[in-house]
């Protein structure tokens, strides 16, 4: 608990991801940054005991769906 996670997805050939959204902002936050080429640098703070699940989607033709998933033990 209160440990800062860094993520960061990467906007590669042209694909772009959208702002992680959490499952439970009670156990967890994510502060979101995009870099000019559409790279998101990440810090997910960690709060409370619970698991959380972070998910994104891409841009690209098909969208993919990337999924983080984290369990905070005292």
């Amino acid at each position: 608990m209160d440990t800062t996670v860094e993520i960061e997805l990467l906007a590669l050939r042209g694909v772009t991801w959208s702002a992680p959204a959490t499952s439970d902002p009670s156990v967890a936050t994510v502060t979101d940054q995009v870099a000019p080429i559409g790279t998101r640098h990440d810090l997910i703070r960690l709060l409370r005991s619970g698991t959380v699940t972070f998910t994104s989607v891409s841009t690209g033709t098909p969208p993919k769906q990337w999924t983080l998933t984290l369990t905070v033990v005292p």
